[in-house]
């Protein structure tokens, strides 16, 4: 298990990877670092994760698709 650190670390990491990709520019650092504490309070919150499809480098997606597709 990673430690808060850890996890937080990780996490802007993947934000600031998946961000440049999203919006074809590098987030500024206020805006990873406000991803990254909104991250952290769900996580703190005890938040679940859900597992939504599988992609093709085989991360997973937090994001979930309209109950009525």
């Amino acid at each position: 298990k990673l430690s808060r650190d850890e996890l937080q670390a990780v996490a802007r990491k993947s934000f600031a990877r998946i961000g440049a990709r999203l919006f074809r520019r590098d987030l500024t650092d206020a805006e990873l670092t406000s991803i990254v504490q909104s991250y952290m309070k769900a996580v703190d919150a005890g938040t679940a994760l859900k597992r939504t499809r599988e992609l093709p480098s085989g991360a997973f997606s937090t994001m979930s698709r309209s109950r009525s597709q």
